[in-house]
Formats: structure tokens, sequence, C-alpha cells
């Protein structure tokens, strides 16, 4: 995965703070409220403004059929969306009481929306947006600035949220991984006090745990991990591989067998990790992604940055 095909397709006056796959599209939400998806080869499918506040969430219906393509995004305001093919707001209503950054699609025409307070389950959601389910189960994590790590306990210095890897989010930070046998979960830093301390909180270490919360492994990379996304339970192409993206713009990834596998040394394990190092501007720093793959291999694209772009692995 060290070379790769990069297909910039369009450049914006805003930021893009929202990226989103499936097999056929790429969605892109916007810092200005305007929501873009592409086709996979790059051509513009349709673009539309749908909020005053910018966008931070958006995801794909997996299981629409046929040419019924539906869309789902979420703005600053916990305001929740869903889209038809050319863009239009079918409906719209409160997805939570603060700012969305994960939204994930559980079934057909059902979608998770997560915030740093918990998160709400919609049913129907092309007809109306009432939640048929809330918690806060997903919020009750910490974070301590020495790197002391709390299941259940909101008590640590830092706000952690749990979310599901399957799904592009926003994360200032990802401290920790969790492997179950059906799915990847990782714990994301979502308190805006930690941009303050990341010379002294941060850490290259990112400990990996099983399904009782017993340590695995402790992964270290040469540059503390954002975000993570993994492919296991992908409707269409699943693959049983993780990606971290690295705050020095760079992608890692790694089998997640391999991880669990205890008799694989971790730094063996670093060291046969493919890398991709995406090229951006010296003052320009990635700040979430999304993966998926399709009949034509793997593809990345990215937010924080002011053009949409993909890249494609040399697989």
């Amino acid at each position: 995965m060290a070379k790769a095909t990069k297909e910039v397709m369009q450049s914006f006056d805003c930021l893009v703070t929202a990226v989103a796959m499936d097999e056929k599209f790429m969605l892109v939400g916007q810092e200005d409220g305007n929501v873009a998806c592409y086709w996979w080869n790059g051509g513009l499918f349709f673009e539309q403004q749908i909020s005053e506040s910018m966008i931070t969430a958006v995801c794909c219906e997996e299981e629409d059929k046929g040419t019924n393509h539906i869309f789902y995004a979420a703005d600053m305001d916990g305001k929740l969306y869903t889209l038809d093919k050319k863009g239009n707001v079918l409906a719209k209503g409160k997805g939570r009481p603060d700012r969305i950054h994960t939204l994930l699609n559980v079934g057909k025409f059902k979608v998770c929306a997560y915030s740093e307070t918990g998160y709400s389950e919609f049913s129907n959601a092309t007809k109306k947006i009432k939640a048929s389910e809330s918690s806060t189960a997903t919020a009750n994590y910490s974070l301590d600035g020495d790197g002391t790590f709390y299941f259940h306990d909101q008590g640590g210095q830092y706000h952690v949220n749990i979310y599901n890897c399957d799904a592009a989010t926003t994360a200032i930070a990802t401290c920790a991984l969790k492997v179950k046998k059906d799915a990847v979960f990782a714990f994301a830093v979502v308190d805006p006090v930690y941009f303050d301390d990341l010379a002294t909180a941060e850490d290259c270490l990112l400990p990996v745990y099983d399904n009782d919360n017993k340590i695995i492994r402790k992964l270290e990379f040469e540059a503390p991990v954002i975000q993570v996304m993994s492919r296991k339970t992908h409707t269409e192409y699943p693959k049983n591989e993780i990606y971290f993206l690295l705050r020095s713009n760079t992608v890692v990834c790694m089998s997640g067998k391999d991880i669990e596998n205890k008799s694989i040394k971790t730094k063996d394990l670093m060291e046969n990790a493919d890398r991709l190092e995406i090229d951006v501007d010296d003052e320009e720093f990635i700040k979430g992604f999304a993966v998926h793959g399709s009949k034509n291999g793997t593809k990345f694209c990215f937010q924080g940055l002011t053009e949409i772009f993909a890249i494609s692995p040399d697989e």
C-alpha cells in the first residue's frame, strides 16, 4: 500500500468536514452546510445546501435498491437529514441535543446518530425523524492526562465516546481499540480541552482490548492515532483489515486477525504493516477519513481540507 493513485474531485471555498463511502458513492459534508455526492469514478452525482450550519456527519444507506439511492447527513446543531438521489431533503428533525459526530446505517432506512452525550436510533428515516431508542451508553468513558483509560466511568480528565469502526467519524483523537468477533470499536476523545493539551496528553501507543476489556497488546505508531476504520462487517466487499489515520497524515493498515493473534509480536506486527503517506501541503493535516471496498479495489477519502480527493492504493 506504499503507492497510490490520487483523484481530486473538486476544490471548495470552505473545509470538508465529514466524509462517508459505500461501494458506489463518496458522500461529503462541508463547513457551509452543503452536501455533495460523487460516484466512485469521481463524477458528481449531486450537490445541495441542506443547512445553514456545518455538516458534521454523513453516511450512505446500505440497503437501498435499484435507483432509489438514500443518504443521511447531520449538522452542528444536532439536526438529522434524509436525502434522496438528487440531494433533496425527504425528512429532517432533531437527531441529538448536541453536535452529531457519527452516523451509522444499522438496517434498511434505519440510522443511528452518535453525539458526545450518547446515541439515538431512527427507524423508517425516509418518512420522519423520530427516535425509536436513545441511550447514553456510548458516552460513558474517559481518559486521564497520563494515558489512563476508564471503561464505564466519566470521571477522567477528558470525555471519551465509543464508536463503531464501520462508520466514518469525527474524532479529536483515538485512545483505544476494542476487537470483537463481529465488530471493531474504537474510543474517541471528544473533549475540546484535549486540543490544548496535545503536547503532553497525546500518545503514540494505542491499547487494544478484547471483548472482556482485557488488553491484547499496545500498538506503537510513529504518530498519534486520530481515527480508526474497519471493513470487517461492511455489507458489500468486507475484508478483515483495520486502518489507522495518524496525525502525520499517514494511513496504516493491518490485518484484524493478526492484531488479535497474541503469538505475533507487536514489533513484527508494526514492521509488517502497510503504510500510505498522504500528499498534502506542509501546513495542512487531515482530520478524518472513510474507507470502503468495491469490485475495483479499495478507496479512501478524507476530511479537513478544502478539496475532496480520493486515494486508490495499488493492491
